[in-house]
């Protein structure tokens, strides 16, 4: 588990450079931005037998190879298998899909994070599960999570038609990877202006008809799959327990909301953490905690915003740092425990790369 501490620890050391200021850091800070963005991408890029559906993914990778084109594979997730083929076709190995995940979740995480007054800052809260544990467990989604990460960078920029339009577009490429993100459908439905209102509706009917068509079409297993998360209650602790920090973590965040006056930030902000309640409150309904878990997956990136905007809004300087270091001291502890107690962790220890492992060769 060193090479995770060693890779927090150093995002951990960024984070206080920038946040003590410090004239040399501050001055090149766009090269340590490219610096870190590359450690990570490499860490996460050329992972070897981490993440527990490794196996999983490895397979799937060959038995493409093999095959060629299958339409049989439209079953599955259609963006992903053709990631698989195309990647193959141009001589890669498998090793180049953790590369395109990688690069595709950690872009849209720089795009919310350039956006913060502390870029490292954001890195540092997501590290610990979101980066190291979902973003490299999860293939598939953090490629999905990416693009939505992406498409709502859109959004906070400037809310208008052209925005909502490629916002569309990305997620319904993040669909043809993980159909999870269809629920990302319902975030338009909440804007409040009445002329993109209208528009929102008519674009996500249209979306929702074309996914539907497109799920029915190419997968004849739809029911089967509902009936075996309602049926066998796929349910796990972890789900239950993170989506119900997700759903404490919302209603604290909006008893804060007045406090931030960052006004376009905040109407988007709340637009998340209404779809975050909503999807949260499915849990005493539904028997399956893993779906809801899964749906909450893209909405992590809420949690470094509302830190920052705390820290931010914060006079006191001794208020912040304690703020800060609370932060790094609670992920070297979430670390610990999870690599050393959770049930799935020795899919993630030891680490290895196949850096290592072709050096080994």
């Amino acid at each position: 588990m060193y090479p995770y501490f060693l890779i927090y620890s150093l995002v951990g050391f960024f984070t206080l450079l920038e946040f003590y200021k410090f004239n040399f850091f501050i001055n090149y800070k766009n090269f340590f931005k490219f610096t870190l963005f590359s450690i990570l991408l490499i860490f996460m890029g050329f992972k070897y037998y981490v993440g527990g559906d490794w196996g999983t993914y490895s397979n799937y990778f060959y038995e493409v190879i093999h095959e060629g084109i299958n339409y049989r594979d439209l079953n599955n997730d259609i963006g992903y298998y053709l990631i698989n083929l195309f990647l193959y076709k141009l001589g890669f190995n498998f090793f180049a899909i953790n590369i395109f995940a990688a690069l595709i979740s950690l872009y849209g995480i720089h795009l919310l994070a350039k956006r913060s007054s502390n870029y490292f800052l954001f890195f540092l809260i997501l590290t610990p599960y979101f980066i190291f544990i979902i973003l490299m467990g999860y293939t598939r989604q953090s490629i999905s999570i990416g693009l939505f990460l992406i498409s709502i960078s859109l959004l906070y920029k400037k809310y208008n038609l052209i925005n909502l339009l490629f916002f569309s577009i990305l997620i319904f490429v993040a669909f043809l990877f993980h159909k999870s993100s269809i629920i990302l459908l319902i975030i338009p439905l909440f804007n409040i202006k009445i002329n993109f209102l209208s528009f929102s509706i008519l674009n996500n009917i249209i979306f929702l008809l074309i996914s539907i068509f497109i799920f029915i079409i190419f997968n004849d297993r739809l029911i089967h799959r509902l009936e075996y998360f309602f049926d066998n209650n796929y349910s796990s602790l972890g789900g239950y327990l993170r989506s119900s920090i997700m759903l404490s973590f919302s209603i604290i965040y909006l008893v804060f909301f007045k406090l931030f006056k960052e006004k376009e930030d905040n109407k988007i902000n709340l637009i998340i953490l209404i779809v975050i309640i909503i999807i949260s409150s499915f849990m005493i309904i539904l028997p399956s905690s893993v779906i809801i878990d899964r749906f909450l997956l893209y909405f992590y990136f809420i949690i470094p915003i509302f830190f920052i905007q705390i820290i931010n809004h914060s006079k006191n300087d001794f208020i912040k740092s304690i703020i800060l270091y609370s932060i790094l001291v609670l992920g070297y502890l979430l670390m610990f425990l999870w690599f050393n107690f959770a049930v799935n962790s020795k899919s993630w220890v030891p680490y290895q790369s196949y850096i290592s492992y072709y050096n080994a060769k």
